[in-house]
C-alpha cells in the first residue's frame, strides 16, 4: 500500500536526528558537491517546490544505518548500528529515495 503524507523538514529531521528514519544497507554513501548541495539549498530558500522522498515502512528485519555527519561535515560515512543494523523490532521508517537532500538538509541545519 501507497500512502502520501506532507511533513514539515524540521520532522523529517527530527526523525533523521533522533534515530527514527534510517537508511537501508544498499544505500550509497552520500556523494553530493558542495556545489550540488549549494544549489539545493538556494532553491529552498527561493521557495520553489522541492522533490518527494521515499519513505519504506516495514516492520521485517532489514539491515539498517543512521545517518550520521562526519566530523569535517562533508560525507556520510557508513558506520552501522551496535545491533548490526538489523530492524528486529517495531516499524522502521527507511529512505529509499532522498538520501542526498535530507543529508544536505542535516548538515545546513
Amino acid at each position: 500500500m501507497i500512502t502520501v503524507e506532507s511533513r514539515s523538514v524540521q520532522a523529517l529531521l527530527t526523525a533523521a536526528t533522533q534515530g527514527s528514519l534510517h537508511l537501508p544497507h544498499i544505500q550509497r554513501p552520500f556523494v553530493w558537491e558542495v556545489g550540488r548541495m549549494s544549489e539545493f539549498l538556494q532553491s529552498l530558500l527561493l521557495g520553489r517546490p522541492g522533490p518527494s522522498f521515499l519513505i519504506w515502512e516495514t516492520l521485517e528485519a532489514v539491515p539498517r544505518l543512521p545517518f550520521k555527519i562526519d566530523h569535517d561535515r562533508t560525507k556520510l560515512p557508513f558506520q552501522r548500528y551496535a545491533d548490526g543494523g538489523v530492524a528486529v523490532i517495531g516499524q522502521k521508517h527507511l529512505v529509499l529515495d532522498g538520501q542526498q537532500r535530507i543529508t544536505t538538509l542535516l548538515m545546513a541545519f
